[in-house]
């Protein structure tokens, strides 16, 4: 259950409002992506999934998009972030 918690707070910090770790890195920072946002159900029975979205900026790809989130996630995972 810890688990499934901090889950769920990681995904309050990398979405939920303008200030959000993925919107302001991927969105205006970078400017790699339109939208950028993160998920997770707590109170889901069996397991639950932990899901990154986002769609990415004119003349950007997809891969590129992937990319820059691959490397946010070594930063967060490293507690850079």
């Amino acid at each position: 259950m810890i688990g499934a918690l901090r889950a769920g707070v990681l995904a309050g910090v990398l979405d939920g409002h303008a200030s959000a770790r993925l919107n302001q890195v991927l969105v205006r920072e970078q400017q790699i992506a339109v939208s950028a946002g993160a998920g997770y159900d707590l109170i889901s029975r069996g397991t639950s999934t932990f899901t990154l979205d986002g769609a990415p900026a004119e003349g950007r790809g997809v891969a590129e998009l992937e990319a820059a989130n691959s490397r946010a996630d070594s930063r967060r995972s490293s507690g850079m972030v």
